[in-house]
């Protein structure tokens, strides 16, 4: 069943995994360049309860972020009187923001990871290690739908870090023992512990509406947690704890973290250099979330979740690959598939190669075999950032493509920007971002007009929507599942009309 959760805060978190003294001289490991797996075993480093040595191994791999951000001035008084407007420059007036977070340590040469929401517009970040050495850090790759940063320290020179490995979320059962690190509070590192108590927890998000499967368990997690690590018995990272369900703001033991196969996911998409993503299963017109109780009901279907196909693209790869309407997607890649949010997390890693695609078709299971094509730079639509003295500040929009416009149901030439975040940055001090707090936009939505004007070029309308918001306000049309919605945004000292 869906949780539906009325304040869900984010914690943006970095994990570092670093093989110490603790592990057996003898273990070998599969290295990457870039990172290391864990092995299927390793020395269990709790005692009877004692989580010393456990703290001990990981801690030093986990380090504080603190960042620096430029966000125009938010103060009423401000937006009111002056439009946050300098009167001198005519720019709109900044202050800088300093915020706090964790982050991890996955190689000894300066990689590291982190929660995307917890640099997200950092301008500045400083890391701070346990033994009281500091660098400075720059972000090399993001991926705000999974709410994953890359950082490389860019001052390390001859120096050496240590660095947890990574391990899987796959083998997590309920109850198991793990522990969580961060920044809390930005009191410093601390570490609390704890069980597993969902290893596949479903939550629904309302910044994408979609739901995703995460790693639920009940280790203290609070306001400076975001990107740290979430570690098991043997010390390898299983997780970046990104979330709590709270109604105070305060941790009551049900807490979140992305789990690290998904995060292996990207770290491969990054190193390897695969030039954006691939399509594949994007090129499927349109998909369904499965009923499976109904399923369960009519038929004999035995899995926990799946996707139907409500249509397919003639001549995309999915056609090709001999998928068709109402299908269910089971799994990908032996990737168990139990929601869309699923497919699109996965999708976008997925080489230009063949892979196994199980699905459910009239009562028996069916696997197929599906060859994804490679992007190449020609076909990434470029993202464009609004900035100005407006509300939308800071989200970022594509411009709308005949291939988006037919995928949501408007005709190929549509004009207008597909919302692909509408994370605007949160008035404290970015230690925490609520889901959906307050957003004029959601993600997925498409920006059909601006007071009653259409745009197909993002800097006219980042213009209309900056000139427009210093006299009080102004009108947008969306297109959001399907229908039309009108709003008014922003302070309005005069009635906006409305076609």
């Amino acid at each position: 069943m869906v949780l539906k959760m009325k304040k869900i805060i984010l914690f943006l978190s970095i994990f570092l995994v670093v093989p110490q003294s603790g592990f057996s001289g003898n273990q070998t490991f599969f290295i990457q360049k870039f990172f290391t797996l864990a092995p299927d075993g390793d020395v269990n480093l709790i005692d009877n309860g004692d989580f010393t040595k456990l703290a001990e191994q990981a801690s030093p791999a986990v380090v504080d972020l603190q960042t620096e951000s430029n966000i125009f001035i938010q103060d009423p008084f401000f937006q009111y009187f002056f439009q946050s407007i300098d009167p001198f420059s005519g720019k709109a007036l900044q202050e800088v923001v300093k915020s706090s977070g964790s982050a991890v340590i996955i190689s000894d040469d300066g990689y590291l990871i982190t929660c995307a929401h917890v640099v997200n517009k950092a301008k500045k970040i400083a890391v701070h290690l346990a033994d009281r050495r500091m660098f400075t850090a720059k972000i090399v790759a993001s991926y705000p739908a999974v709410d994953l940063a890359i950082l490389k320290i860019d001052n390390l020179h001859d120096a050496r870090l240590p660095f947890l490995k990574l391990g899987t979320a796959k083998t997590l059962k309920n109850g198991a023992p793990i522990a969580a690190l961060g920044n809390s509070f930005n009191l410093g590192q601390t570490f609390t512990n704890g069980i597993i108590s969902a290893a596949k927890r479903r939550i629904w998000s309302k910044r994408d509406d979609m739901a995703h499967t995460v790693v639920q368990h009940n280790a203290a997690v609070n306001p400076g947690n975001s990107g740290g690590a979430l570690i098991n018995k043997y010390g390898h990272l299983v997780g970046l704890n990104n979330a709590i369900y709270s109604k105070g703001g305060g941790s009551n033991g049900v807490s979140f973290a992305i789990p690290i196969d998904l995060i292996i996911d990207y770290l491969n998409k990054f190193f390897k250099k695969n030039n954006g993503c691939v399509f594949g299963l994007y090129d499927l017109s349109q998909l369904s979330p499965t009923d499976v109780d109904a399923l369960r009901q009519a038929s004999s279907f035995i899995y926990d979740g799946g996707v139907v196909i409500s249509s397919i693209k003639t001549g995309a790869a999915a056609d090709q690959a001999g998928l068709k309407a109402k299908d269910i997607i089971i799994s990908i890649s032996d990737r168990a598939i139990e929601s869309i949010a699923d497919i699109r997390r996965l999708e976008s890693t997925l080489e230009a190669t063949a892979y196994k695609i199980a699905i459910w078709r009239e009562g028996k299971p069916i696997e197929l075999t599906i060859s994804p094509r490679s992007v190449t730079n020609d076909d990434l639509v470029r993202p464009f950032v609004l900035t100005g003295n407006h509300v939308l500040n800071g989200v970022k929009v594509v411009p709308l493509t005949p291939d988006l416009a037919a995928k949501a149901q408007l005709p190929n030439d549509t004009k207008g920007f597909m919302i692909i975040d509408d994370l605007i940055p949160s008035n404290n001090n970015g230690i925490d971002v609520i889901i959906g707090s307050g957003s004029v936009v959601r993600e997925g939505d498409i920006l059909l007009e601006a007071n009653g004007k259409s745009f197909d070029n993002p800097e006219a309308l980042n213009e209309t929507l900056s000139a427009s918001a210093q006299k009080g306000g102004f009108a947008i049309k969306l297109w959001r599942k399907g229908q039309k919605i009108q709003l008014s945004v922003g302070m309005p000292k005069f009635n906006m009309p409305f076609d």
